[in-house]
């Protein structure tokens, strides 16, 4: 017997009515029929559904009969335990009357993992006869009053709400075997505008006029859902769902509200419901749907997507990213690669501090595979701290070297600002390990600037106070250019490679280029161009007047010990010329 469901564990669970653990369907399945051979009644129950889950013949578990049957009642109890006992983690207590008799049901929360790595919030039900109690007992409930409507429906809508939804589906799909289906779930980018806007009332009209939309594209066969604020689902048969004629649809939704200042932006994802997928709790469908959502909640170019089982795999990916964050940092995973920057003559004036991770096995992981994931987690300043102390302890090494005139940029992410205070850690860093400010340059990307000027400004202002140079990084990508270099009070500015990669248009590209490389020359900012890939653009910039550059036609970003090599080759080569040039 597994040790999850001996005596001694559930016992364990007696004593502080709390259950923590996640239970593998085995592992689950065993402590029912172990707690049967005591007790009456032991069943799993999934509250949100009203469903009890059965184990079938190859221990996967179905959805059988609702769970209130047992009672007699056609609908919900009112006072479901179970529900609470999963919603707070603990156990609930309640009696029921069936038969003349009272029973007792003991509501244990648990959480059950599939095989596709899914939990399922269930609760385990122990149902026993009530010794010394008798049906007519005022302490024991009754289920025949339940307010059916204002249970499982939207007051606002009048359509289901996620309770209401969840039973409804069930009841679909047990109905109809031979269907597949289509569960669409839609949100409203930035829907709390409205309100702030326009006033709640105008936000109802909207919400109102979405249901209406929604109801006449469904049709009579349709189940549709307000399940939270401006998220709206719908359960549909597959055959009568068309993604063009539905994406079209949605966007009407801009015509509900007609201000030259808003836009009602509606989008949707859909989840394909067939074969296995009948089985899942609609819990998990609706979680899926919404896991696509995700992806295109940003992009405005897209209102519709359907979901697909690569994205449980990026989640999952980004899920480990996550959990070995911590580890990865205090194990010294995380390094710093250094790319140099050069000028026309070759010299290597200094590099951008740019950070890798280095498994075990010596694979070197791209940055683009685990930031975006911290910056969505906001653990990005914990690595970006990290880094710049990687980054004064290099700096310290190097004093009294010939590597000491040379200076490290390091990146601060737009998210810094509102975790660390970032002039004062840096310039903390440069005291600990006794380097002058000057040698550790600040890079602020364009698009982070514009997110919050203000307070990027004020922090750019506290950083030269203190004696940092300030680089604006991917300039040029993003859209007020402009704006940023008459606010911005820099020292260098990096021209973002897309400049330079871009094929159509050379000679526009090249006026722009060339007109932004002298106009931030002539405010007295110096010039990086970076992605310089090839002696040709090498060149051209150079009679553009930009005569310092950072790409792969110099270097990669190397390890540490690797720059230290190419700088000092370099400069031994620099030399070299130089006496050549005096004889």
């Amino acid at each position: 017997m597994s040790s999850l469901i001996d005596d001694y564990e559930f016992r364990r669970y007696e004593s502080n009515k709390k259950w923590h653990s996640v239970y593998t369907k085995r592992d689950i399945q065993e402590l029912i029929e172990v707690l049967s051979r005591s007790n009456m009644l032991v069943r799993l129950v999934d509250p949100d559904e009203c469903r009890v889950l059965n184990f079938d013949e190859d221990g996967n578990l179905e959805y059988g009969q609702t769970c209130f049957a047992v009672w007699g009642s056609q609908q919900r109890c009112s006072h479901c335990t179970s529900y609470r006992a999963c919603k707070s983690n603990t156990e609930q207590v309640r009696r029921e009357r069936i038969n003349g008799r009272v029973w007792k049901v003991r509501s244990v929360p648990v959480c059950v993992e599939l095989d596709d790595g899914e939990d399922i919030s269930c609760s385990l039900e122990i149902i026993n006869p009530e010794m010394g109690t008798f049906a007519g007992d005022p302490t024991v409930e009754n289920n025949t009053n339940n307010e059916e409507y204002l249970l499982f429906h939207d007051i606002l809508t009048g359509l289901y709400n996620e309770d209401g939804m969840r039973r409804a589906v069930r009841t679909e799909l047990e109905t109809h075997r031979d269907t597949d289906y289509v569960l669409v779930v839609t949100d409203v980018r930035r829907f709390s505008l409205v309100n702030d806007l326009f006033g709640t009332n105008t936000g109802n009209e909207a919400l109102i006029g979405i249901t209406h939309m929604l109801l006449n594209y469904a049709g009579e066969h349709a189940v549709c859902c307000r399940i939270r604020a401006d998220q709206f689902a719908i359960f549909m048969p597959a055959e009568e769902f068309d993604p063009e004629s539905f994406s079209a649809e949605i966007k009407k939704a801009g015509d509900l509200i007609r201000q030259p200042y808003y836009h009602l932006h509606l989008y949707a994802a859909a989840f394909y419901v067939t074969g296995r997928e009948r089985h899942l709790p609609v819990s998990v469908m609706v979680d899926r749907a919404r896991l696509a959502l995700e992806r295109i909640k940003t992009n405005q170019q897209i209102n519709f997507i359907w979901f697909d089982d690569e994205m449980i795999d990026e989640t999952l990916r980004e899920q480990r990213i996550i959990s070995s964050f911590q580890s990865n940092l205090e194990s010294g995973a995380f390094k710093i690669f250094l790319q140099p920057q050069v000028d026309n003559k070759g010299y290597i004036s200094g590099a951008e501090a740019l950070v890798r991770l280095v498994q075990d096995d010596g694979e070197v992981i791209s940055p683009s595979e685990f930031i975006p994931v911290l910056e969505k987690s906001d653990l990005i300043s914990h690595l970006d701290a990290y880094v710049w102390e990687l980054v004064a302890k290099t700096l310290n090494s190097w004093k009294g070297t010939e590597l000491s005139k040379c200076y490290i940029a390091v990146n601060v992410s737009s998210k810094d600002v509102y975790y660390i205070d970032v002039a004062k850690t840096l310039e903390d860093l440069c005291s600990k390990y006794e380097i002058p400010t000057s040698s550790m340059h600040v890079e602020i990307t364009e698009t982070g600037l514009m997110k919050n000027m203000e307070n990027h400004t004020a922090i750019i202002e506290d950083l030269h106070r203190r004696g940092f140079y300030i680089d604006i990084d991917d300039f040029g990508k993003g859209a007020s250019s402009l704006s940023v270099l008459r606010n911005v009070d820099a020292d260098v500015v990096k021209i973002d490679m897309g400049f330079l990669h871009n094929k159509g248009n050379e000679d526009k590209r090249d006026v722009i280029l060339s007109s932004v490389i002298d106009m931030t020359r002539r405010l007295g900012m110096d010039v990086i161009t970076e992605g310089v890939e090839t002696e040709e653009q090498q060149r051209a910039l150079e009679e553009m007047g930009c005569f310092r550059y950072q790409g792969y036609y110099f270097s990669e970003a190397v390890p540490v010990p690797e720059f230290e090599y190419k700088y000092k080759r370099a400069m031994k080569a620099l030399n070299g010329n130089a006496e050549n040039d005096d004889k």
